[in-house]
């Protein structure tokens, strides 16, 4: 997992190969950072839309991977 700072914000970003085994692991991802944040009361909307967001990704995009970004902002 990559962490980086965009304009002072928080960032978590991960790169996860095209394919459908990957939407359970950006749930993953994104719950872990919100836990790392202190925001789990997050986790469960935040975990149903990176599925829908990976699984279109994964089905539409040409790329061979999906990048996963989070951003907190205050």
């Amino acid at each position: 997992m990559s962490r980086a700072r965009l304009s002072g914000a928080p960032v978590m970003s991960e790169v996860l190969p095209r394919e459908l085994e990957s939407v359970p692991v950006a749930r993953h991802v994104v719950r872990d950072i919100l836990d790392h944040w202190d925001l789990p009361e997050l986790a469960q909307d935040a975990e149903t839309v990176i599925s829908e967001l990976a699984t279109n990704a994964i089905l539409h995009a040409r790329m061979a991977a999906i990048r996963v970004t989070v951003t907190r902002v205050d």
